[in-house]
This record gives C-alpha cells, sequence and structure tokens, in this order.
C-alpha cells in the first residue's frame, strides 16, 4: 500500500486508464463477440427478407395468373390459414406437348394426382385424403359416369374442384396444380427429399411398362431423392411380381397414391425447412414455378408452420376407394360406402380405421 492509498501493482504502471496491463483484452474480445453476434443476426434478418420479398413476388406472378373462374369454384374460408381449418385440393397435372397434342384425356392434358391437403394449425394436424384417377363418378356438365380424372381433361380446375366437393362434400378453399414438367427442377433445388419407403419397390421386367424409359427400383426405408427419382416414386404403376408379393396394392392405383401423398409432404417438410433459405432467390422462385394456384405467400407460409407445428400422431394418411371393375371405359374403381366413413375419418369427425383390403377406402394415422 502506498502512503496516498492506492494499491502498487508490482511490475504494472497503475498510472494508465485501462488499470493494469492486459485488463483491456477481455473487453476487446466482448466487444468483438457482441459485434461478431449483431452482424450474423443483421445478415438473418437481410438473407430472410430477400427470400421472403423473392417468394412473394414469385407467388404473386403465380395468383396473377389464376383465371377468375377458378376463383369462383372455390369456398370462402373460415378465417386465416394460422388460425382456421383449411382444405386445398392438388392437382398433379400432365401437360406435356404429347398430352395435349393427341387430347388425351381432353385438350389440358391430364390429372395424375387429385388429393385433397386438410391443415388445422390449431389442432396441430395435417392430413392427406386421395382420390383414384380411376374413380367412376358422375362429372358436373357430363352425362353419365366417367373416371374422375376426366374433369380436368375436359373442364380444367374449375371442373376439378366442382367434382371432387361432389364426390367428398367437402368445401374446398384452395387450389394448387403442379405441372410434373417442372415437378423434377423442384426436387433438384431443393437439394432433393427424404422419404421412408416401407416396401422394396422395382419395376416390371417388361419394357413396355417401364416409365419413362427404366425399370426404376426403391429400396425399403429412408432415401434420399432427386427430382428424377422423386417423380418416378410418384407416378410409377407397374411393378415387378416380387413387389406384389409383398404387397398388392403397389399394383394399383391406390398404392401410387400413397406414394405420392409421401412425396408430396417431404416437399412441404423441405420447403418449410431453414435450409430451403440458402439461395434465398433460387429457391422460392423455383418452387413456384411450376404451381397455379390462389394461395398467397402469407398462406403458404402459415401452411409451412403448420406442417412443422403439427404432431406426427394427429396427422392422417387417407383414401377413397370402392370395387375394381373393368368396363367400357376400362379398368375403374366403383366408389362404395366405406368412402364416406373415410371423409369422416379426414375431417377429424371419425376414429382413423386402415383400409380393409388392397382396394378400401380408410386412414392411416402418424406421418
Amino acid at each position: 500500500m502506498r502512503g496516498d492509498g492506492t494499491i502498487a501493482w508490482d511490475g504494472a504502471d497503475a498510472s494508465g486508464p485501462g488499470g493494469p496491463k492486459g485488463a483491456g483484452a477481455p473487453r476487446r474480445v466482448l466487444r468483438f463477440v457482441r459485434r461478431a453476434v449483431f452482424l450474423v443476426i443483421a445478415v438473418g434478418i437481410v438473407w430472410s427478407a430477400i427470400a421472403f420479398l423473392s417468394f412473394r413476388s414469385a407467388v404473386n406472378e403465380r395468383n396473377d395468373q389464376l383465371p377468375e373462374d377458378v376463383r369462383a369454384a372455390l369456398a370462402p374460408t373460415d378465417g386465416p390459414a394460422i388460425s382456421s381449418s383449411q382444405v386445398t385440393l392438388l392437382v398433379g397435372a400432365d401437360t406435356s406437348a404429347h398430352r395435349v397434342k393427341t387430347g388425351e384425356n381432353g385438350k389440358r392434358g391430364r390429372a395424375d394426382t387429385l388429393m385433397l391437403m386438410r391443415t388445422d394449425v390449431p389442432s396441430r394436424t395435417v392430413s392427406f385424403l386421395s382420390i383414384p384417377r380411376d374413380l367412376y363418378v358422375e362429372i358436373p356438365g357430363m352425362s353419365g359416369q366417367h373416371k374422375i380424372n376426366e374433369a380436368y381433361g375436359n373442364g380444367g380446375l374449375p371442373l376439378a374442384i366442382r367434382t371432387a366437393r361432389r364426390v367428398t362434400g367437402i368445401d374446398i378453399n384452395h387450389v394448387v396444380q403442379v405441372d410434373f414438367d417442372g415437378f423434377k427442377d423442384v426436387v433438384d433445388e431443393l437439394g432433393g427429399i427424404e422419404i421412408d419407403n416401407p416396401t422394396q419397390i422395382r419395376g416390371p421386367r417388361n419394357t413396355q411398362y417401364w416409365f419413362d424409359g427404366g425399370r426404376w427400383f426403391f429400396p425399403k426405408g429412408k432415401q434420399t431423392l432427386d427430382g428424377k427419382h422423386a417423380l418416378a416414386y410418384a407416378r410409377i404403376r407397374h411393378v415387378d411380381d416380387a413387389t406384389i408379393a409383398r404387397d398388392p396394392s403397389e399394383s394399383t392405383d391406390l398404392g401410387r397414391a400413397r406414394r405420392q401423398q409421401r412425396v408430396i409432404d417431404a416437399i412441404i417438410s423441405e420447403v418449410a425447412s431453414p435450409s430451403s433459405l440458402r439461395h434465398p432467390r433460387g429457391v422460392p422462385r423455383a418452387v413456384v414455378g411450376p404451381l397455379t394456384t390462389d394461395i398467397s405467400a402469407s398462406e403458404m407460409l402459415s401452411f409451412g408452420f403448420g406442417k412443422v407445428w403439427s404432431k406426427g400422431d394427429n396427422n392422417l394418411r387417407c383414401r377413397l376407394g370402392g370395387d375394381p371393375e373393368d368396363n367400357g371405359d376400362g379398368s375403374v374403381i366403383v366408389p362404395d360406402e366405406r368412402n364416406r366413413a373415410a371423409v369422416r375419418m379426414f375431417l377429424g369427425k371419425q376414429a382413423a380405421a386402415p383400409p380393409e383390403d388392397q382396394y378400401a377406402a380408410g386412414c392411416t394415422k402418424g406421418g
């Protein structure tokens, strides 16, 4: 202790404003860390803002191209997507030049996928209801009965919406048409999607029934698919005898609908994940590029949040079904009373029950 009452620091000059030698180093490190954290947060905010603005701009472009007669066919919602249950019709359309030129299934191409998605954020539930394209039903404005996918081919999205509502009795609030020509690009832009395949699937030996020029093989278990493989997984219908022996439904339209649910679910999960923001301008535009939809950017984000927020045990994978028959329109599925129960399950008004056979309607829980 000095005579003036100050403490003498051995080997250090205490007269400077910084105190003992080296005491400023921890402060400088702390200031650096604070600035680095602030910079990371600022960059993250700017990056997210760029991603959202690009996403909103791309979605607005798709919204502007939706014809008014499509909007007129949709039912109003009960409130914002973040706080109410909403039902969306998902239409996977093959609008390739070949389909349109030949007029197969009408002059608009054909609908290979018809599916209802119900998102209920408050109850943390996302449910899918697949409608087999060969379901034999009455289509508004057309005489007799037809395969349900003819509704899109003959009347586009408005007729597809009205027919789906007539068959299920469910009001449809939104519509999303996915053009298969751009489907592969979406998956590739996302860096692939992960699916959990419950059974090994292999295409048939007969080259006549190959999809897209190849005999596809998908092993059992979790795997990451690029765009080309994801499209094949969602669309192949013909499989070999060994696959049929493991699961006969894989050779039917209902088995394919189940795979389509997995693919769409995986795409939604990937879009809703933080990894989709790695390329803030490329990914959003690539994702919405093949879409025709009325859903706004904020509603899409709400659906994405609903997917992330949902509890796996609450979610449902449902399908309509019936009795297979061969008639003048080829192989068709004639609806039966079990479809009514499946619709109630899909809406959460009845406990889920799995299909009784490979063509029956029903729901499985989880996923």
